[in-house]
């Protein structure tokens, strides 16, 4: 089942997953480049902006949802996130 968010019918929003999937696809044409270890900042470390962002995909990490518009996809985000993890982890 779908669990709406409080705030959906403000933003219009049917389909969160597909939201979801939209805003980062929008993300990676606007602020990332694909193969290119960037940040969103275009820097070579990651910034606040960098790091609230992971936060806000690392809370749904263990849900469906996560792997699905996340993980699976193929492009900048998913490069990103990968580097994002490895640079909170403590084991870089």
């Amino acid at each position: 089942p779908t669990y709406p968010i409080y705030n959906t019918g403000k933003r219009k929003i049917v389909d969160e997953r597909e939201a979801l999937r939209n805003a980062l696809t929008q993300w990676e044409e606007e602020g990332l480049k694909k193969g290119e270890n960037t940040f969103g900042s275009g820097s070579d470390s990651p910034d606040m902006g960098d790091l609230c962002m992971y936060g806000v995909l690392k809370s749904v990490s263990g849900l469906k949802v996560h792997d699905e518009v996340i993980l699976d996809r193929d492009g900048a985000v998913v490069d990103w996130y990968l580097r994002m993890e490895n640079d909170t982890s403590g084991n870089t």
